[in-house]
């Protein structure tokens, strides 16, 4: 199954880095992508997941963060879940 993510950012000075895991109700993460120096502020992305039939209540993270100095400066969480 895959899903196709959408997301936009506000502008910013220094291209961010950016982390998405989706991850099931036992917090196993089953899909991750990393954009490092992200330069747009609409991004658009798939994400694959192996097995989705046994997966049904799934959660999505997103985090937008710098080098080590400043890191983590945003984060969203979104709850789904899968109908059959």
């Amino acid at each position: 199954m895959r899903f196709k993510v959408f997301v936009q950012i506000s502008e910013f000075l220094e291209p961010p880095n950016l982390n998405f895991f989706i991850s099931n109700k036992t917090s196993e993460i089953i899909s991750e992508v990393t954009l490092i120096e992200n330069v747009d502020t609409n991004i658009v992305f798939t994400m694959h997941l192996r097995n989705a039939s046994q997966q049904n209540q799934l959660t999505l993270l997103g985090e937008i963060f710098y080098s080590e100095d400043i890191g983590r400066v945003d984060s969203q969480t979104i709850s789904f879940v899968l109908n059959e």
